[in-house]
């Protein structure tokens, strides 16, 4: 009996979601295990402490001085762009920070006047300042990210033009897969790893439902084709501006619970697509069976990184 489309694009797309998920996780068993041990994996320590829940949440090293061991540390302040109309963060450079207001016990800066040659500040007004410690970045998450960008680009036109099927494209979402396990394993640690799983036990969910409404309700979801299509076009709109020119918190998990909700949608409209495509005979052939699972796997990972960024806020 011949395997159905259905089933062969469910074998490729939970191997790749499995690689992922089951990666990070792995990984991060192995980050715990090396840092309760006192030791490193790949090179990277990290420091041992507990959420309120009690649970164990790694953290990353902060990056020191070579010369003094301080701490490396970002101050700014919460200046306004008139370019863009929102609030903006100003870094102050050392020389700011000597005539800064510093506190009497700790030396700390706290507050600093603004000058008239600030950018973005209004001059002589006095202004808070914010600190943010900097934190390691394991080398080996950059060497992953570099590669698996470019992949994950190649990968995506290869699908989208319909180029090469699976012969080509799984090799290559394999390897994406593969590069972008440890990617999220930092993600998460960076976020606290122990609500980093649940939302990615939440994707999946979201994920199992979608897919059952999609294939099993008899509805017809492909209305959804044209507003999915702006919605996405919107949202890269917002994330690119976002990157350019930053959002406040409220707007940035407002734009992320948009994302949540659209690539839902997503779900259900590829998931109704396959359902559709699975009743055509011609259509059962793993090329197909390819780029069907290639749509709901961008469809996972953006409704997951959309989670981590609604939730993480």
């Amino acid at each position: 009996m011949e395997t159905s489309l259905f089933l062969k694009t469910i074998i490729i797309l939970s191997s790749q979601i499995g690689i992922i998920f089951i990666g990070a996780y792995l990984i991060i068993r192995k980050l715990r295990k090396a840092t309760l041990e006192g030791s490193t994996w790949m090179g990277t320590k990290l420091v041992e402490a507990y959420n309120s829940k009690g649970e164990l949440d790694l953290l990353p090293v902060k990056k020191r001085d070579p010369d003094t061991g301080k701490i490396i540390t970002d101050y700014f302040v919460i200046g306004f762009s008139l370019l863009s109309g929102k609030k903006v963060p100003v870094v102050l450079t050392p020389e700011q920070l000597e005539e800064a207001e510093k506190d009497t016990i700790t030396g700390e800066p706290i507050f600093w006047v603004a000058t008239k040659e600030s950018r973005d500040l209004q001059e002589g007004k006095k202004y808070e300042i914010i600190s943010s410690e900097q934190v390691e970045t394991p080398f080996w998450f950059w060497t992953f990210f570099w590669f698996w960008g470019p992949i994950l680009l190649v990968t995506s036109i290869m699908s989208g033009s319909g180029f090469g099927g699976v012969s080509f494209g799984l090799p290559l979402m394999t390897a994406a897969s593969l590069l972008f396990a440890p990617i999220l394993a930092w993600i998460l640690i960076l976020m606290d790893e122990n609500d980093g799983i649940r939302i990615m036990w939440l994707t999946l969910s979201i994920t199992l439902i979608s897919g059952i409404i999609g294939t099993t309700s008899g509805l017809d979801f492909s209305f959804l084709q044209g507003p999915l299509f702006i919605g996405l076009f919107g949202l890269l709109v917002f994330r690119i501006y976002q990157l350019l020119n930053g959002f406040s918190e409220t707007k940035t998990r407002m734009m992320a619970i948009f994302g949540c909700v659209l690539f839902t949608l997503y779900l259900l409209y590829d998931f109704n697509r396959l359902s559709r495509l699975n009743e055509i005979a011609e259509a059962n052939n793993w090329d197909v069976a390819f780029h069907m699972a290639y749509a709901l796997y961008l469809d996972i990972i953006n409704l997951l990184l959309e989670l981590l960024e609604a939730m993480g806020q």
